[in-house]
């Protein structure tokens, strides 16, 4: 296990996205706007690298994000099927979270804010600093040097503010910060 707590973590899964070519993204069941808007943002990225991203959840995308340009990439499946270089989750404590089949055996890369975190993959990006995973998503994509703006059509890293409506305010209002701001305020990733 690689596990990250290092002040440049996102060198690690950075490191596993350069390698690869074909990557499963998923998050935990019953997705929130978080788990939503950062499968799109880290799908817009690996595509803006000229990657493949194939984005699972176990449960549909609730209604409120169904409007969100591309969430309809987002499928539903019981199971990951097919080849990947690596499986990226996103604000999972453990496999069982994604409520996912098909995850046995692969190369994965656990990126998750929340305090609860375990160490459970062969990378292992833990920030409990950050509000929201979008804000790691967003981390993420500036360190791959792709180019975040204003001129794009979706708001992937507005996920934050687009689940507190339907969440329990789980994005701790003390873990935002200026840096928190700024990830969460351009819309989006430049193709």
């Amino acid at each position: 296990f690689w596990i990250s707590l290092d002040p440049l973590p996102e060198g690690a899964a950075l490191e596993v996205v350069r390698r690869g070519r074909r990557f499963a993204v998923c998050s935990h069941a019953r997705p929130d706007g978080d788990a939503v808007g950062s499968m799109l943002a880290l799908g817009m990225m690996l595509a803006a690298l000229g990657k493949q991203a194939d984005l699972y959840s176990a449960d549909p995308v609730p209604q409120i994000y169904r409007g969100l340009p591309c969430a309809a990439a987002i499928r539903q499946a019981a199971r990951v099927e097919g080849e990947y270089d690596a499986a990226i989750l996103l604000e999972c404590d453990g496999v069982a979270r994604t409520r996912l089949e098909g995850l046995e055996g692969r190369l994965l890369v656990n990126i998750d804010h929340h305090a609860s975190w375990k160490a459970f993959a062969e990378v292992n990006w833990i920030a409990e600093g950050a509000c929201a995973v979008a804000e790691m998503v967003y981390r993420l994509t500036r360190a791959a040097g792709i180019a975040v703006t204003l001129s794009g059509a979706s708001r992937p890293f507005m996920a934050p503010q687009s689940a507190w409506p339907q969440t329990t305010m789980c994005f701790t209002f003390s873990r935002l910060t200026a840096y928190s701001t700024t990830a969460l305020t351009p819309p989006i990733i430049s193709p």
